[in-house]
């Protein structure tokens, strides 16, 4: 009887623990930011999204960057980093050091005292900013810290929270890949010639892909060139 009861423990605390775990592994960050190079890999566009279940009135969010790697691009005005899921709260600060970027946001009552009607609550984009990108990374240099997340009371409470940030990378183009298919094949020299010819005009993305001998237009010299890569010759 003895060995049954201690067995039955057991299971019970390894059932226990397994539910902690799961409730654990399945908990979703309060702010989830998502990192994406433009296509000319000098740009790092950061996107962050708020998803909670509990109204939010406030809070106070660091970006950490490295210096080294990534440069900030101010905007003229504080605002401007936030989208439009916050447009109607009244504090919507940033400040931009050599290390990170603060974010300090808030809505107003209307009377003290009282909760918010402007509060967040669900899941939606609320900033964005961009980076120079110094120097290229495998691992993306960015680190989210959550000092402040306040609730909708009548004496908002920290709730805490987490943040994380997610890496798109994105492979600048392949020169003379007009397909976008990752090598230069026949299909793109014979796109190329068309260019060149004036059978078709190309955009301006097309052009840096096609204009090898960068003249600022695709000629006759860069179908050449993309023929000699196509033809595994370059």
């Amino acid at each position: 009887m003895k060995k049954i009861s201690a067995l039955f423990i057991t299971i019970c605390l390894v059932i226990g623990l397994f539910s902690v775990n799961m409730f654990a592994s399945s908990e979703k960050p309060l702010f989830q930011g998502t990192a994406t190079k433009d296509k000319t890999g000098e740009i790092l566009q950061v996107d962050i999204r708020l998803s909670t279940e509990q109204e939010l009135v406030g809070f106070v969010l660091n970006l950490k960057y490295d210096n080294a790697v990534l440069q900030p691009i101010e905007k003229e005005n504080e605002a401007d980093y936030y989208q439009q899921a916050l447009s109607e709260w009244g504090v919507k600060m940033a400040n931009v050091n050599n290390t990170r970027v603060r974010f300090v946001a808030a809505d107003i009552p209307t009377s003290s005292g009282t909760a918010s009607e402007n509060a967040f609550i669900g899941e939606d984009d609320i900033l964005t900013l961009q980076f120079n990108i110094l120097k290229d990374f495998d691992e993306v240099p960015l680190t989210i810290e959550v000092e402040e997340a306040l609730d909708n009371s009548d004496a908002p409470v920290n709730l805490g929270g987490t943040g994380e940030i997610i890496y798109n990378p994105i492979k600048p183009p392949v020169m003379g890949d007009f397909d976008g298919s990752g090598e230069v094949t026949l299909s793109d020299t014979l796109t190329a010639a068309k260019y060149a010819a004036k059978v078709q005009t190309p955009t301006a993305e097309q052009i840096a892909i096609g204009d090898i001998n960068q003249s600022g237009a695709i000629e006759f010299a860069d179908v050449i060139a993309i023929a000699k890569i196509a033809a595994k010759l370059k």
